[in-house]
């Protein structure tokens, strides 16, 4: 057990452990009491400035894990803001739309493949337009060109105030 006994006003507290020796019969017979004083106040004294350093030091890498996670998460929001950009512009009709591909990572891979997507989208786009305005066999202008042409011209001269002539000629057995 630890008794604590104030000696005087002016020498603080004195830190004693009591240890009792017995007998065969099991009585005390006389007691050991060590003082450990001085060796407590060395250790409080130590144990104060260890813990100073242990919150320093958790101070110190909780500011750090702080950093390197604003700088993690901007090196992978960045990139994402610039594809859902990119995204939003493809969905508004915008075509040829490309991404910086910089980055050895997953999200410079999903680059890429929105690059691919992007061209590939164009260029079905571009295919698509022209099947709808050529024949398949010739490769000639159809109908669908020759309205889309004189509509143009139409508002145009309408515009203009002029005229549009259209000249149409049928050659059968040809």
């Amino acid at each position: 057990r630890m008794i604590v006994e104030l000696e005087s006003a002016t020498q603080g507290m004195l830190y004693q452990v009591v240890v009792p020796v017995y007998d065969r019969n099991h009585r005390i017979t006389a007691a050991l009491v060590f003082e450990y004083t001085p060796l407590f106040d060395d250790l409080l004294a130590r144990s104060k400035n260890a813990l100073g350093l242990v919150g320093l030091a958790a101070l110190f890498g909780l500011v750090l894990a702080s950093l390197c996670a604003a700088w993690i998460a901007r090196s992978i929001s960045v990139p994402l803001k610039h594809l859902t950009d990119a995204a939003l512009q493809l969905a508004h009709g915008e075509r040829n739309v490309m991404v910086a591909t910089d980055s050895r990572d997953e999200v410079g891979a999903l680059a890429k493949v929105f690059n691919t997507m992007s061209v590939a989208l164009l260029a079905s786009e571009e295919n698509l337009s022209k099947q709808a305005q050529t024949d398949m066999l010739t490769g000639l202008a159809n109908r669908n060109l020759l309205m889309d042409r004189v509509k143009i011209a139409m508002t145009d001269a309408q515009r203009r105030g002029d005229w549009v002539v259209i000249a149409f000629i049928d050659l059968d057995g040809f």
